[in-house]
């Protein structure tokens, strides 16, 4: 990829705080404009690179070593990328990053969830994937929980959001909620077309069955998968899938049998989880984030806390790995 943009390319970045559906939304994009989509490792200010998440086996650290898209800077990102590509990234908008996006002519595209919603999604993000994910305290907890309601109104909780708010007081920055893609996902992805000013290379109803059926497979292997493209990944797989599933290492077998990324993406949900106590400490610690985005506290105030947790246990359930 050349530092100036050509006829027919399209850069852009998905970026906003985790579990807002900004992956969906990167899927459904991808499809739309036959872009590239690729997910980007957090960048690190005070190390001046990126940050490579911990190798967990040998086999880890080969494929590291191995992967075509090993990158630690901005210059190595952007000198495997294509011509037309879509990032997914969680960064925040800090000075270095902005000078990056900026000078490589990125467009930025955020979209925001329901403070609730996020933490939710987080807990049960951590509750059906197996291994280490981070947030180790999240294991085994409901969102009744003191160690959930510390979480999501206290500090962590606040720099998860901090992401999206970052970006969408940007004035260049495109902006999406959740909720209105959730109810009208034409009508956004139609703003969206109108703001890029490129042509889609397919109609918004058929990139959003493929963005959106797409989310829902199991994951590729860390380990294995992410040596090879998707189309080889499937190809490989599809005749040897039970010989990897007997003889690969046991940290590449977890991943093979994959996890869902997605959970439940229904606005509205944390009324069945939350009751009015823990609903209003959470919302106390999230006011300025609330505020801002207009986000209602409007718990349901028949939900006792045995059926929050019924709840919760029935969800999980429903949801296996």
């Amino acid at each position: 990829m050349g530092t100036e943009l050509e006829p027919g390319d399209l850069r852009l970045a998905v970026v906003g705080s985790g579990r807002s559906g900004t992956n969906w939304l990167m899927l459904v994009l991808g499809h739309l404009f036959d872009a590239y989509p690729f997910g980007v490792l957090d960048w690190d200010t005070a190390a001046g690179r990126f940050q490579e998440p911990p190798a967990s086996s040998a086999f880890a650290r080969l494929r590291r070593r191995l992967h075509p898209h090993n990158y630690s800077t901005w210059e190595g990102l952007w000198s495997i990328l294509p011509e037309r590509f879509i990032l997914h990234a969680h960064w925040v908008a800090s000075p270095p990053v902005v000078a990056a996006v900026e000078s490589n002519h990125v467009r930025v595209i955020t979209m925001v969830r329901h403070p609730f919603e996020v933490m939710l999604s987080h807990l049960a993000w951590v509750n059906r994937s197996r291994g280490d994910i981070g947030l180790p305290f999240l294991k085994g907890i409901t969102p009744r929980s003191r160690a959930f309601i510390d979480f999501a109104s206290g500090p962590i909780g606040k720099q998860f959001m901090s992401v999206t708010t970052s970006w969408w007081v940007r004035p260049d920055t495109l902006r999406v909620k959740y909720e209105e893609m959730v109810e009208d996902p034409g009508a956004v992805g139609q703003t969206l077309i109108e703001q890029l000013g490129d042509e889609p290379r397919t109609s918004v109803a058929e990139a959003l069955d493929a963005g959106s059926a797409e989310r829902l497979r199991p994951t590729k292997s860390g380990a294995l998968g992410g040596l090879l493209s998707d189309r080889r990944y499937a190809a490989l797989l599809a005749p040897w899938g039970p010989f990897f599933r007997r003889a690969a290492a046991p940290a590449v077998r977890a991943n093979l049998r994959g996890r869902n990324y997605y959970w439940q993406g229904s606005p509205g949900l944390w009324r069945r989880l939350l009751p009015e106590a823990e609903a209003k400490e959470i919302a106390a610690g999230q006011h300025d984030v609330m505020t801002f985005f207009g986000y209602e506290c409007d718990f349901d105030p028949d939900l006792t806390a045995d059926q929050a947790d019924a709840n919760w246990r029935e969800l999980l359930a429903g949801n296996p790995r």
